[in-house]
């Protein structure tokens, strides 16, 4: 019987999130976390890294449009493009971003994408709004 690939990730994300009545008649909306830390088989103590948050519309069994998201980032971590941020992990340090979308029709199906990834140079801030 064939063993299963252990996952050797340098980075670990863990989410926590529900949809739930938005108190806007028969709208909801999602909210949760989002957090980020170096896994064990990361080599080192820190790492820059780049970390997207993004919840989207499915339209025609495809990703379609962005739902809006408010997301609160932790201290040290930048804005520098929609819903994509850039700071610095340290090992046994989780990153911890909390969002929230818009009221929507619950008609529309969606979707959560989160994303990681160590960058090897440091970003540059861009314009927040």
């Amino acid at each position: 019987m064939r063993q299963p690939v252990p996952d050797t990730r340098p980075t670990t994300i863990r989410l926590e999130h529900e949809l739930r009545p938005s108190g806007t008649s028969g709208l909801i909306k999602i909210s949760g976390s989002a957090a980020y830390g170096l896994s064990e088989h990361f080599e080192g103590a820190v790492a820059p890294v780049t970390i997207s948050i993004a919840y989207r519309f499915i339209e025609d069994e495809r990703v379609g449009d962005h739902a809006p998201l408010r997301i609160t980032s932790p201290d040290g971590f930048v804005l520098v493009a929609e819903g994509v941020f850039a700071g610095v992990l340290e090992r046994g340090q989780e990153a911890r971003f909390e969002f929230s979308s818009l009221p929507y029709d619950p008609v529309w199906s969606d979707r959560l994408i989160v994303n990681g990834e160590l960058r090897s140079a440091p970003a540059e801030a861009g314009a927040a709004t």
